[in-house]
């Protein structure tokens, strides 16, 4: 493959704005009542949040009201549960632009 200088800048771009929004310090748990909540713990593997605010890259999130919070334990117990707001994705982005960027 021969991306384009443009891809690369992109692409690097990219791979610039996943290192730079990794979600240090959070862990989902699971509670008895309330389900799935978001605890501090400094051990806690990287996440990456599902949407992020334009212009700060604050993550938010929000009930089926389409307001939008910024705690993850302030949306309703059935959108904590029901979807996926914070993942892993980031890691094997971050793995496939490592190998990409050796040979580029």
């Amino acid at each position: 493959d021969q991306p384009t200088p443009a891809m690369v800048r992109a692409i690097n771009a990219g791979a610039s704005w996943y290192k730079n929004s990794k979600i240090h310090g959070i862990r989902l748990v699971r509670d008895p009542e309330q389900g799935r909540l978001a605890v501090a713990d400094p051990d806690a593997p990287v996440l990456w949040a599902r949407f992020y605010e334009l212009g700060t890259q604050r993550p938010f999130f929000c009930d089926r009201d389409g307001v939008r919070k910024y705690d993850f334990n302030q949306i309703g117990k059935e959108r904590r549960n029901g979807y996926s707001w914070y993942g892993s994705y980031g890691h094997d982005v971050l793995k496939a632009y490592a190998e990409w960027s050796q040979r580029h």
